[in-house]
């Protein structure tokens, strides 16, 4: 579907395929250049394949086309879409359009900025493009801050990460561009990025030009309805689709949508331009850039459902579809500048719980092995999620060696494990790393699982085992039906209650930023692929949040067979063979965590105040 609305258009003052028809006899260089600018900058699509050598499609040129005329764009599109590749493009064609203009590129996570930019450089670097690599100097500046592609036009493009401070607030640009902008919150989009755009860069050029038309029209050699119309600075919005009751969709995309559909409101060229884009895979002409055979065997039977339409379908959710309430998760995580944030080394004043669920195979595409970290809030039986790890692929040292950095920079207190992961912990005891490091972690031998006063004599004798000082202190969490069910009930049950929190950003949080950018990673981390330095890894720790929020949202609950009910990812999501493909491992870390701290709140009180949660079963 297609609107127009009413919004005033800006068209092109020559058509080029027009006048090249008209156009006889010879004509001058300075004609030709500009012909050839209109003709290539009217079909971008007829550029870009000059320029690199490379085809865009039509539908793809549609949306450039918007972001091109327009002020303001959102284009939210389904999982396989290309946005980062198509962004790509829209950056290197619109520097050579745009002397001297000034592109900024943010997004939640530095690495996803880095992709970006990876994209233009293979398009830069690929040996047909080699008028496209004349337009742009020979290297990329890149470091752990900032990334930078310069036109030889004057023009350049910007990637910045979103915790660097002062720095990022004195930023100014031409084009901002937000990439995945449902994970950016509605404080940071209005006080730190749209800033900057409060200033034209070429404002004297503007003036000069104003004044020279002036004189024209005066003299008669020029009609005011001919003047030139510079354009605005531009806000170009990228993301997948969330929940209507997020700001992405309350705030930008239904308020910009009625802007343009509004017939009574009035148009004036100093008003602001809107497109609002929203592109399902079914949008996607056959043949073209998804693979057929894996959307057909995704979309098999799923058209309904509601993680399927908003994954592949770009349909904006209501909160209540899934078995985890989102909004009840959205409204259970610390705002943006508030403490707690996200930890990479945990404050000496507070007792924090360790969940590990291990996993083991070289694949990257396996589960994660994961590890969360949750500070405790005693007073109120509370948890907050403050640090996560997760790796695929990884050799078992690596996560020997996660291990002991969290025990020594947080003071876990009690930890939990999936009781068939135990080998993992046996393994660590028996390494030459946990013997370097003098460390040794216990297991509690006591059944959680037992009810009434059974579960009090097993709490007894899980007290007489556990030792915060020795490490005594992981149990090891059978998984059974009626034990999952329990788990799953019991957080579903604290979320409504808000005793499940998840921390802040930290990188939203400049005291507690500039605290970590100082800390030495006692180890060679190097998550997911990415480069070795202090801004990745809390960007990562970031991220890992509503990373961990999304995939509760993407838990169902079905019966199998034989009636017992099965907690898990949609089969189409399971099927993947992606890298990143979707997992549930960080979910099923907090899953235990918080089932771990009843039985650890319970261990630290009187018995008369033993908390039980009441199961009620109907046959």
């Amino acid at each position: 579907m297609w609107e127009k609305g009413n919004q005033l258009e800006v068209r092109h003052k020559i058509d080029a395929i027009e006048a090249l028809n008209k156009a006889q006899g010879d004509i001058s260089n300075e004609e030709a250049r500009l012909l050839l600018y209109h003709l290539f900058r009217q079909n971008l699509g007829i550029t870009w394949n000059t320029l690199a050598k490379t085809k865009i499609f039509e539908f793809q040129e549609i949306i450039m086309n918007g972001w091109f005329k327009k002020d303001y764009s959102i284009f939210v599109a389904g999982r396989g879409i290309g946005k980062s590749y198509l962004l790509g493009i829209f950056c290197l064609l619109y520097c050579i359009f745009h002397p001297n203009a000034k592109i900024v590129i943010v997004a939640n996570n530095f690495r996803r900025v880095k992709d970006i930019f990876s994209q233009m450089e293979k398009f830069i670097k690929r040996k047909e493009a080699y008028l496209l690599r004349q337009c742009f100097s020979d290297n990329f500046t890149k470091s752990n801050d900032q990334h930078i592609c310069r036109c030889l036009n004057g023009s350049q493009i910007k990637g910045l990460p979103l915790g660097v401070g002062e720095n990022l607030r004195g930023e100014r640009a031409n084009v901002l561009i937000i990439d995945e902008g449902l994970l950016i919150s509605e404080h940071v989009q209005d006080t730190i990025l749209r800033p900057f755009l409060t200033a034209k860069l070429d404002v004297a050029e503007q003036e000069v030009i104003k004044e020279q038309e002036n004189l024209m029209i005066k003299e008669g050699k020029m009609k005011e309805e001919d003047r030139t119309v510079f354009p605005n600075n531009k806000l170009l919005i990228t993301s997948s689709a969330s929940y209507q009751f997020e700001y992405l969709y309350e705030g930008i995309y239904r308020p910009w949508q009625r802007i343009i559909l509004d017939e009574h409101r009035k148009r004036n060229l100093d008003d602001p331009s809107y497109f609002v884009s929203r592109m399902s895979y079914k949008a996607v002409p056959d043949g073209t850039i998804m693979d057929e055979s894996v959307l057909k065997a995704a979309a098999e039977g799923k058209e309904d459902n509601p993680t399927f339409q908003r994954e592949y379908c770009a349909i904006f959710a209501d909160s209540s579809d899934s078995y985890f309430n989102v909004k009840k998760l959205h409204e259970c995580t610390i705002d943006d500048g508030d403490l707690p944030t996200v930890q990479i080394k945990g404050d000496r004043d507070r007792e924090y719980i360790l969940a590990i669920d291990p996993a083991y195979g070289d694949s990257k595409s396996n589960d994660f092995f994961a590890m969360g970290v949750y500070m405790l809030v005693p007073e109120e039986r509370r948890i907050v999620q403050v640090h996560s790890y997760g790796k695929a692929g990884a050799d078992v040292r690596d996560h020997y060696k996660y291990l002991i950095y969290i025990l020594k920079h947080f003071n876990i207190v009690f930890s939990v494990i999936d009781g068939s992961g135990t080998e993992f912990i046996n393994g660590f005891n028996e390494s030459v790393l946990a013997h370097e490091h003098k460390m040794n972690v216990g297991l509690i031998n006591a059944d959680f699982e037992a009810e009434d006063h059974d579960y009090i004599r097993e709490l007894r004798k899980a007290k007489a085992q556990f030792n915060k000082e020795t490490r005594n202190f992981m149990y090891p969490q059978p998984f059974s039906a009626l034990t999952i069910r329990r788990m799953n009930e019991y957080l579903q049950g604290g979320i409504s209650a808000k005793k499940v929190w998840f921390a802040s950003k930290i990188c939203q949080n400049e005291v507690e930023y500039d605290k970590a950018k100082n800390f030495d990673l006692p180890f060679n981390f190097n998550d997911n692929g990415g480069e070795n330095n202090m801004v990745d890894f809390l960007d990562d720790q970031d991220d890992w949040i509503p990373q961990t929020k999304r995939q509760l949202a993407l838990i169902e609950v079905k019966t199998s067979e034989l009636g017992t009910l099965r907690y898990d990812i949609p089969s189409h999501l399971k099927k993947s063979k992606s890298d990143n493909r979707a997992r549930r491992d960080n979910y099923t870390c907090l899953l235990m965590a918080y089932y771990a701290s009843k039985h650890y709140f319970n261990l630290m009180t009187q018995e008369d105040n033993i908390e039980q949660e009441s199961i009620v079963f109907f046959c």
